[in-house]
């Protein structure tokens, strides 16, 4: 497997901080690749791809924590 720096850098924020994270970038790097490797590492882990399921905006508009996304349902 290719090293690459956001592994690391994937790693140390997840533990020094909770907060959500937005990765952006060019294209073709592997920004999915390294996200998905470290969710992995996790006993369970959810992607969201909103450009594939446009009905997935609709839990997270209005959503002021992560028990108000967990608890709504797609119509």
């Amino acid at each position: 497997m290719l090293k690459r720096k956001i592994d690391t850098y994937l790693t140390n924020y997840y533990a020094t901080n909770r907060n959500a994270l937005l990765i952006t970038g060019a294209r073709q790097i592997g920004k999915t690749y390294s996200i998905r490797e470290f969710g992995r590492t996790f006993k369970s882990f959810i992607e969201i791809n909103f450009l594939e399921n446009p009905d997935a905006v609709a839990l997270f508009k209005g959503a002021k924590n992560s028990s108000d996304i967990l608890l709504r349902q797609l119509s």
